[in-house]
């Protein structure tokens, strides 16, 4: 793979989640997996399954490398992160 970087996070039950952003020369792919009671969260996710008394989820998706560039120097979308950032609970 390319360059990248992965932030992980453990849940209240040790379980841990990944995100991984890999950065290639004219796209970002993005990986998440982890471990979630959530079976609504499970199923909404590109792969799932039950395992271990759990819903194992996996989401992947990439971003263009136009569309990334966009999304940091158009001001119009800076302000929609933000707002969006600024508003989550």
């Amino acid at each position: 793979m390319g360059n990248g970087i992965t932030i992980s996070q453990k849940d209240d039950k040790g379980r841990t989640a990944s995100y991984e952003f890999w950065f290639h020369d004219n796209f970002i792919a993005i990986h998440a997996h982890g471990f979630t009671d959530n079976e609504t969260l499970a199923k909404s996710a590109t792969r799932c399954r039950f395992i271990w008394g759990c819903w194992y989820f996996c989401f992947e998706t990439f971003i263009p490398r136009f569309v990334f560039g966009k999304i940091v120097t158009s001001e119009e979308c800076i302000a929609k992160f933000a707002n969006w950032y600024n508003d989550a609970k």
